[in-house]
């Protein structure tokens, strides 16, 4: 027997393996709900959806840490937590582009009365 043979055929069913394309977390997560069989088992959708909205790197969440840093220096250490947060979110998606006329037609548009104040001004 030789020792050559056996290790390209484990190899090979690893690389068969590695190539097999089942059905992605995201696609099990749908089908669940489609057969119900999410009220049959709960906890493996929640995983599923964990799994789903898991970030694929940490690049995000250091990348929030340091803007914390460049925030919450020693002279805004007294900041509220609302306060900071809402910071946070501007600091983190500034370089989203955003129509500012689109935003005031939604911003007067979730309130009559905000709507009244601006027609009148």
């Amino acid at each position: 027997m030789d020792l050559d043979d056996e290790s390209s055929d484990d190899e090979i069913s690893i690389e068969e393996i590695s190539k097999n394309d089942g059905p992605t977390a995201l696609e099990i997560m749908h089908l669940l709900p489609t057969y119900d069989l999410k009220l049959a088992f709960p906890n493996l959708y929640l995983a599923y959806q964990g799994l789903c909205t898991m970030p694929a790197s940490s690049a995000s969440a250091e990348r929030s840490f340091s803007k914390v840093k460049l925030i919450k220096t020693r002279l805004r250490s007294t900041m509220g937590q609302s306060r900071l947060e809402s910071l946070l979110i501007l600091s983190c998606e500034r370089d989203k582009k955003i129509n500012i006329e689109d935003a005031i037609n939604t911003f007067g548009n979730s309130s009559s009365l905000l709507k009244k104040c601006l027609m009148y001004s």
